[in-house]
């Protein structure tokens, strides 16, 4: 009867143990997070950076868009305008810039449109990597919304 109980405690203690130091351990990652505009963000084998902005000036928005992919891959970057009608985000026009880019440096689109004032506006990127002429890795990314 003594080892059972000697057990249960020993286990007790453990259990306890272990649910402190995970505690401890999420809240130390919380710590050094830092706070950005999209915090809950993906992470890629072969994409090290890649962004999109919107800026406007009268009717006129311009939109920016930055990548830098591993050494030795090919990009191929869209940047589009997104027009909010309801609920839902349509393009506007055709795509607004696009371009082919070599791994191991940080590069760039930028163009801009006129657009109708009244409505609220996006842009929107898309990259498809390659390695090796086969695609490895593909993603999306938002500019925060900004009404003219």
């Amino acid at each position: 009867m003594n080892i059972k109980k000697t057990m249960s405690v020993i286990l007790s203690i453990l259990m306890i143990l272990s649910l402190s130091v995970t505690s401890l351990a999420s809240g130390m990652e919380l710590e050094n997070l830092e706070l950005e505009q999209n915090f809950v963000q993906p992470r890629y084998a072969y994409i090290r950076t890649f962004s999109a902005s919107i800026s406007v000036s009268g009717n006129k928005i311009t939109g920016c868009t930055n990548i830098e992919t591993d050494t030795g891959t090919t990009s191929i970057v869209r940047m589009y305008i997104e027009k909010k009608v309801g609920t839902n985000w349509e393009t506007v026009g055709t795509v607004l810039d696009s371009g082919n880019f070599v791994g191991g440096i940080l590069d760039g689109l930028k163009n801009s449109r006129n657009v109708s004032s009244g409505c609220q506006y996006r842009i929107h990127s898309t990259v498809v990597v390659y390695y090796n002429n086969r695609i490895v890795e593909t993603a999306d990314r938002y500019s925060e919304t900004k009404t003219l």
